[in-house]
């Protein structure tokens, strides 16, 4: 019996050792194949897989070897020292989402407290602007609200802050890319105060997890309920239920004439009816979200769906609703963040007909489990799985793809039921990966342009405000792509002759100090050092494995044609800074520098 156990023991071994080598194989990175070296392999993964490699990062990723390196940022075991003290400093990393909800009211409802409460009068044109004003800042300090300019400036530092200093970048960079193909925006001013738990419930938890899981996750989310208007959808009434609605009405107008006690003429008939209240649900279907979620979410704008398809989605989607309970207890400050989950379904609103949905019938009288199966239905469809193998390869490898890459990472998807760390795994171990290693093709957004200057610098950041500001100036507002379609991902999107300046202006203002609450290090030169060598020493550290011979020598020329070449000295320390500064901030914003 005991050599038995020991039998099934070694076996058990076995197994397990086939399972992590057959793991290991599966992840191993076959960059030799395409003749890269260790350098080039670990730059173009940390090109790819994070926001922009730190000084001596490609050193690192070499010596604790490339295959160990990407298992890490896949299990994201990483702990990143000092992120968790700069993420403190926002108010709301320490909230619950209940507490940024009910401390951030919007203009609006912090009027409506103020009436309520008899501190504004209800008539507030009686007030001038700066009265109204001062009393609603006096009302907000008392109450201890808070602005949601404010909240959105502190969702904008948390994101500009985990990019820049996180080690577990590839949840980070991914996490910007599934908001942005689940996009919800802050110009919708219901979604607003939604949005930081939208990220960090809806999107965060699932990027390496099932896309089901995501796509039922942000679907039941406040903010894409408000954002794409699906909480406002509702199943068609049918004649029975317009005619008892008109019964009810016609009681409540009776009973007013009774309270009134004042016989009607027709005309104060009329004007009776005008105090009944109206219904609070507008009846029938919103197809917003339907139509984005097909179009948008999965199967693509050419993934074969029809109208019909739209309209049948909808339907099964009806009921699904922000929970009226919990908007409710934010208005009167009662904390239940644990007891009231901010989604419900509504049965009462809910379509229970049967439906057809690409091609599968929804049987009469499921409730939720209709809503639950289209889910399931796009979320295994074939179109689907084109379209976000489609999208993950336009993001990390090109953005030209051939059709036969997308159909075999759409293989990935099917057979792993939509794993997205499989998708992952499967971009980083193909040879269409690793040949894009030295082309740099890829534009940088905005965001990544930004936030790969700060990490390539190791800039210390003191406050975000104006490096957020400089984002949305060279064209990529934070959070705020007001069309459900997400910010794109090609650099025809991204460069322009604005965009262009305002690139070279931001490296210009950065490495001059003019950019308040951030400071970046410089590389330290020599006095001895001539000004093409300091140009072509700071060219190297910031380009750590390209040519950059011809770049070197073209900002010289400039350079040389505007200020003189600086001899060694004390009192041309501070000329020699600024010239550094110059440098650094002409190799920021060329042309090399906006690709990856």
């Amino acid at each position: 019996m005991f050599q038995l156990a020991k039998i099934r023991f070694a076996l058990l071994l076995l197994l397990a050792f086939c399972l992590v080598a057959t793991h290991v194989v599966a992840t191993s990175l076959p960059y030799a194949k395409a003749g890269l070296t260790d350098r080039e392999a670990a730059t173009h993964l940390l090109n790819r897989f994070t926001f922009g490699p730190r000084p001596g990062q490609i050193d690192r990723v070499i010596e604790i070897g490339l295959d160990n390196w990407f298992r890490q940022q896949i299990e994201s075991e990483n702990s990143t020292a000092g992120l968790d003290l700069r993420l403190a400093q926002l108010g709301i990393t320490n909230m619950t989402t209940f507490q940024v909800l009910s401390r951030h009211p919007s203009n609006g409802s912090l009027r409506s407290m103020a009436i309520r409460d008899g501190v504004v009068p209800e008539n507030i044109v009686d007030l001038e602007a700066d009265q109204l004003k001062t009393k609603l800042q006096e009302y907000a300090k008392e109450h201890r609200f808070r602005s949601q300019s404010l909240l959105m400036q502190e969702l904008k530092g948390r994101k500009i802050l985990r990019s820049v200093y996180t080690d577990n970048q590839l949840v980070e960079v991914l996490t910007d890319f599934w908001f942005n193909h689940f996009n919800v925006s802050t110009t919708h001013g219901q979604a607003r105060p939604w949005i930081p738990s939208y990220e960090e419930v809806a999107i965060r938890p699932y990027v390496l997890g099932r896309f089901y899981d995501m796509l039922e996750a942000t679907a039941k989310h406040p903010a894409m309920l408000f954002y794409l208007d699906n909480h406002q959808s509702n199943a068609e009434e049918s004649a029975t239920a317009k005619a008892k609605r008109k019964r009810r009405r016609t009681r409540k107008s009776r009973l007013s004439k009774t309270s009134l006690g004042v016989a009607k003429s027709e005309e104060n008939m009329m004007s009776s009816q005008a105090i009944i209240p109206k219904p609070n649900k507008k009846r029938g279907i919103n197809e917003n979200y339907a139509r984005e979620l097909l179009e948008l979410h999965t199967l693509g704008v050419d993934g074969g769906y029809t109208q019909a398809d739209v309209v049948a989605t909808a339907r099964a989607l009806t009921g699904w609703k922000v929970n009226g309970k919990y908007l409710n207890r934010i208005k009167k400050g009662k904390n239940s963040d644990n007891a009231i989950n901010s989604f419900t379904f509504v049965k009462n609103s809910h379509d229970i007909n049967p439906k057809t949905v690409l091609g599968q019938r929804l049987s009469p009288n499921r409730g939720i489990a209709d809503g639950k199966q289209v889910l399931d239905i796009v979320a295994q469809h074939p179109s689907t799985a084109q379209h976000i193998a489609r999208k993950l390869a336009v993001r990390f490898v090109t953005e030209s793809p051939t059709e036969a890459y997308i159909n075999r990472l759409a293989q990935i998807f099917l057979s792993s039921s939509g794993n997205l760390r499989q998708m992952i795994e499967g971009i980083a171990t193909s040879p269409e990966f690793w040949a894009e290693a030295k082309r740099y093709r890829k534009t940088k957004s905005p965001f990544r342009f930004v936030v790969s200057t700060l990490r390539i610098t190791e800039a210390e950041i003191k406050s975000t405000r104006q490096l957020s500001n400089w984002i949305a100036r060279i064209g990529e507002p934070l959070y705020a792509c007001q069309l459900p379609t997400g910010y794109a991902d090609t650099g025809g999107y991204w460069i322009n002759s604005g965009s262009v300046l305002n690139r070279a202006n931001f490296g210009m203002d950065l490495f001059t100090g003019k950019i308040r609450g951030v400071r970046v290090k410089l590389a330290e030169d020599s006095p001895k050092q001539s000004l093409s060598e300091r140009i072509q020493s700071l060219c190297l550290s910031l380009f750590p494995i390209r040519d950059t011979e011809k770049m070197w020598r073209q900002i010289g020329q400039i350079l040389l044609a505007s200020s003189p070449e600086l001899k060694p000295g004390r009192k041309q320390t501070k000329a020699r800074r600024q010239q550094t500064a110059q440098i650094v901030g002409l190799i920021i914003g060329s042309p090399q520098f906006q690709v990856y």
